[in-house]
């Protein structure tokens, strides 16, 4: 595995970008109480709309802080684009999400791990396996199984959803891909 290059100039940009945000934020507050005790109150706990209400009535007052904080974000997403190519891909993103909702602040009524995953992702493949074959012997002048076959399918659907909203699908999706980009077990396998 090679060493990663951590790529200084984004690190400064959005460090220099943070603190102009974090200034004017500041700045806001104190031109908010010098203009009226309820403004730096505003400012306090409603910042992103008493900042631009702010702003608009009180121009004079709010133009330092405004230019602040327009450089400070100017700086963060020039940082993003000054990234070097590759660092940032979806798969990235994925593991990325995946680790936040598994972390212990994670506000998720049931996260599965990945074991869980991969064990309801063995089960969907044969629930759609047994499913195509009903399918391909169900009568279509029976209405009544065609139904049956309807709701079985809309359950399977819905259980394939909710695999889908685990973070650890993630993860798990991103390991078959690699093993069938690498030709390893796991080649024949399908998505459930």
């Amino acid at each position: 595995m090679e060493a990663f290059e951590v790529p200084v100039l984004p690190l400064v940009m959005a460090g220099v970008g943070l603190v102009l945000l974090c200034v004017a934020s500041v700045w806001f507050v104190v031109s908010g109480f010098r203009v009226h005790w309820l403004w730096g109150v505003a400012h306090i706990f409603l910042q992103p709309v008493s900042s631009m209400l702010f702003a608009i009535v009180q121009w004079r007052q709010a133009r330092g802080a405004v230019f602040s904080s327009l450089a400070g974000l100017a700086l963060l997403v020039g940082a993003v684009f000054a990234l070097p190519a590759g660092i940032i891909t979806t798969d990235t993103l994925h593991v990325l999400m995946a680790r936040i909702a598994q972390s212990p602040y994670a506000k998720s009524a049931e996260v599965w791990t990945l074991e869980e995953v991969r064990a309801h992702a063995d089960a969907l493949l044969e629930r759609k396996r047994k499913l195509m074959q009903q399918k391909a012997l169900v009568v279509k002048s029976d209405a009544e199984s065609v139904e049956a076959l309807k709701r079985e399918i809309d359950r399977y659907n819905a259980d394939f959803q909710s695999l889908q909203q685990q973070p650890a699908y993630a993860i798990w999706k991103l390991q078959q891909t690699q093993k069938l980009e690498e030709g390893g077990p796991g080649q024949s396998r399908s998505t459930p």
